[in-house]
């Protein structure tokens, strides 16, 4: 019998067979996903080179007056809330995707794809513009301040005053700032608080003030020289300690160059006529003499600080249009011509407030004015004439003693240099004085002649 030789055994090729068709797959796959690379590639480089567009829906809203217009963006931009469109008497609650204003849309989101958005509307309160009276011009008128400016918001909400200064360099009111009052006529201080919170709809009315620091010329040491702009309405400088000496330019005075350029002439040679309204910032402590005079259109000074200390002779004199004046606390002298011939257009005459303080009351300082009420309750010296022509009702001098004057004429007369000349024959004219000293002023030197006017100041019990 013969041997039999071991038999090898057959090879399998399972593993070769399933690892070829592996490979395969493999390839097929590698190659799919390079067809999509190129693809997503091509494809995104395809949509970077278009542009993509978000239109809107307004609903009545609009631009300055316009049908707002699509934003434009390339792809992957963050999308931006547009600004200014704005519907009277609504606000934006939100913009939607869809028309029924159900699903909110979310700004800020990259661009993929052209949309429209949807703007969802609702009631709302607003801080309305308006002009003050005199104010509105051609430049810039009240339709264009609305359409700029005007916004409503959600009740309840803070609100900002805007900005406004006017850029149109033909205006007249070129370089101005429109400041806002409570009041149509523009009365009172303007509104320097710039948020409010609207609960319901309110109305400001706008006024134009100057307040650009390069239009007023002061020197090194803070005294201003000029102002060289031509607005009704001012606010002086932060830099500005005094207001220069000036001399008084009445009566067909016609000024040299070199009063033009003279520390002595007024720092308001440019507006005496129409200037309206001068506020005061906290630095300035002194108006020199002559410092308003004869600025015929003033009506009004304010102030934002209790800083002034002195007021120069003559420096409100023939202001005729000035209805209201509120002395500064540290004021205790007033000038001679301080308000000499002043309030004479002003139906019902110069208020003069806030005379606490005022220790000595100098010659001639009210002469001639239409003033009609004076309170004093610190006032020592009333000085000669001080009070002559005026139109006052009652003069009060609410005081710890008797006031002394320095009247020095000899014969005591309504003509003379008396504190009261010609005053006492206005209607009904009264001189208020403590109970206690009623007498004593009766029989003093210089008073005694206004015996008849004098009355005891009667205490308010309730």
């Amino acid at each position: 019998m013969s041997e039999q030789k071991p038999t090898t055994p057959k090879e399998v090729d399972i593993f070769n067979r399933f690892s070829g068709r592996t490979n395969k797959l493999k390839v097929i796959a590698i190659t799919l996903a390079i067809a999509l690379v190129i693809f997503l590639v091509v494809y995104v480089f395809a949509k970077s080179l278009g542009f993509y567009y978000v239109r809107y829906e307004a609903n009545g809203g609009l631009v300055f007056g316009k049908e707002i217009e699509a934003d434009e963006y390339r792809l992957f931009q963050r999308t931006k809330r547009p600004e200014n469109l704005r519907k009277p008497g609504y606000y934006i609650a939100k913009f939607c995707t869809d028309k029924n204003l159900k699903n909110e849309y979310t700004f800020g989101k990259p661009i993929w794809t052209s949309k429209t958005l949807y703007v969802d509307w609702q009631p709302g309160v607003a801080l309305l513009l308006e002009f003050v009276e005199g104010q509105e011009n051609e430049d810039l008128s009240l339709s264009d301040l609305k359409l700029y400016y005007e916004e409503y918001v959600k009740a309840g909400t803070t609100y900002t005053l805007p900005l406004i200064y006017n850029l149109n360099e033909k205006s007249v009111h070129y370089g101005e700032q429109l400041l806002f009052f409570d009041n149509s006529k523009g009365e009172g201080e303007p509104i320097w608080q710039d948020t409010f919170v609207v609960d319901e709809d309110r109305t400001i009315y706008g006024k134009w003030f100057d307040t650009k620091d390069e239009k007023f010329i002061v020197d090194d040491e803070g005294t201003l020289l000029s102002y060289t702009g031509s607005c009704d309405n001012v606010f002086i400088p932060q830099s500005v300690i005094k207001i220069k000496d000036c001399v008084s330019v009445i009566g067909g005075y016609e000024p040299s160059i070199q009063d033009l350029v003279s520390d002595r002439y007024s720092v308001w040679h440019r507006v005496k006529s129409s200037l309206k309204s001068v506020y005061i910032r906290d630095s300035l402590i002194t108006f020199g003499d002559y410092a308003f005079a004869s600025c015929t259109a003033l009506e009004k000074i304010g102030y934002y600080s209790d800083g002034v200390e002195t007021i120069g002779s003559f420096a409100f004199q023939f202001c005729s249009c000035l209805k209201e004046f509120t002395m500064p606390k540290k004021v205790a002298v007033i000038n001679p011509h301080t308000f000499e011939s002043t309030g004479g257009n002003v139906d019902g005459g110069i208020v003069i407030k806030n005379l606490d303080n005022v220790v000595t009351v100098l010659d001639n300082a009210f002469l001639n004015s239409s003033v009609r009420e004076l309170t004093f309750k610190s006032l020592s010296l009333a000085g000669k004439t001080c009070f002559a022509g005026t139109m006052l009702n009652s003069l009060t001098l609410d005081t710890d003693d008797v006031v002394a004057t320095n009247v020095t004429s000899e014969e005591l007369g309504y003509n003379g240099d008396n504190v009261l000349q010609m005053t006492v024959f206005v209607l009904g004219f009264k001189i208020y004085v403590p109970a206690q000293y009623l007498e004593e002023y009766k029989q003093t030197y210089a008073w005694r002649i206004y015996a008849n006017y004098f009355a005891p100041i009667v205490e308010d019990v309730a």
